[in-house]
């Protein structure tokens, strides 16, 4: 059985990239691409080898590191509560535009802490870099990527929210993999982590539709009609949701709202 579901969600995924599920490889191309930034920018990394960092800022004693290596997990616990705060009050477009500017010039202080040997600049940079990006990216991507792969219906939706899974792990794993080597770079090596930020910026300022307050329907109409959701005024002065080019019958595996 589990076999037949993996066939399954391999069909599924290959009908999406194929285009033959009607706005599905859009909504696919969105979350693969919030998938990969989430990861590039070094949100993992950065927490496992915080020691080392610590240790181009002359940290160089075992006891120190641990403690201050504390500081920066109870930022990230402290980001993901406000984060599950933020993220009911934010739109999506809002929080994830800012959490790329802010992730952006914390790494930046990052850089400078390290060219200076500072500890307080690179533990600041540090502790606003992961503090920023989980109260924003942390949470907001799995709510993002929920929103824009429901063009298709369920089916389809779950095909494609596995694909951004696996390609959250595998990008996950890469950072990790080369983030030494990366670093070993100097200043280029932060720069591309602070250019990857960048682009989280621009991701959620100008390519992602948003999806904030919508019902899942209208957020598939969202990403299949470039953000452009259609009210209806009903007689009485209320505003409807309504598909007008593409009705969601016409689509493999969603049924017609109710």
């Amino acid at each position: 059985r589990t076999c037949a579901v993996l066939l399954g969600t391999f069909i599924d995924a290959k009908d999406i990239l194929i285009g033959r599920v009607p706005g599905a490889r859009q909504g696919l191309t969105l979350a693969l691409a919030a998938a990969v930034l989430n990861q590039a920018c070094a949100s993992t990394s950065i927490l496992i080898y915080a020691q080392k960092l610590l240790q181009t800022a002359g940290v160089q004693r075992q006891t120190e590191q641990d403690a201050q290596s504390t500081i920066i997990i109870a930022a990230k616990l402290l980001g993901v509560i406000l984060g599950l705060f933020l993220v009911e009050r934010v739109t999506r477009k809002a929080l994830l535009a800012a959490g790329g500017a802010g992730s952006a010039i914390s790494l930046a202080l990052l850089l400078v802490g390290m060219q200076l040997s500072s500890n307080v600049l690179l533990m600041t940079g540090m502790g606003c870099f992961v503090l920023c990006f989980y109260s924003t990216w942390g949470v907001g991507y799995w709510a993002v990527v929920v929103e824009v792969t429901t063009v298709g219906g369920p089916r389809y939706a779950s095909a494609a929210q596995a694909m951004c899974t696996a390609t959250l792990f595998f990008f996950g794993w890469l950072t990790s993999l080369t983030f030494v080597q990366v670093m070993s770079l100097g200043s280029l090596g932060i720069l591309v982590y602070v250019t990857v930020a960048v682009l989280m910026f621009a991701y959620g300022r100008c390519w992602l539709p948003e999806t904030s307050g919508h019902s899942l329907e209208e957020c598939a109409y969202s990403v299949e009609h470039q953000g452009d959701v259609c009210l209806a005024t009903d007689s009485d002065g209320s505003d409807d949701f309504e598909l007008s080019s593409t009705d969601s019958s016409e689509r493999p595996g969603m049924e017609r709202g109710t």
